[in-house]
């Protein structure tokens, strides 16, 4: 896990490494359990074979998790 430390709160951020495509629901369960976590993400247009275009939010990180201690 990578530590950065936050100056203004003193609390610490881990990255924390998920199975492959299990982002959002790793981020699911972390809000359930009220643990504040972070996921960035960029939005893309993806055009299928049928000529359908659909937004989809993709992690930046891929098969990373943001976590606070």
């Amino acid at each position: 896990m990578l530590e950065v430390q936050d100056p203004q709160t003193a609390r610490l951020w881990y990255a924390a490494y998920v199975l492959p495509r299990r982002e959002q629901s790793i981020m699911r369960q972390f809000e359930e359990r009220q643990i504040d976590s972070f996921l960035p993400t960029s939005e893309s247009v993806h055009i299928w074979k049928n000529r359908q275009r659909i937004k989809v939010s993709e992690p930046i990180f891929p098969s990373y998790v943001f976590v606070h201690d």
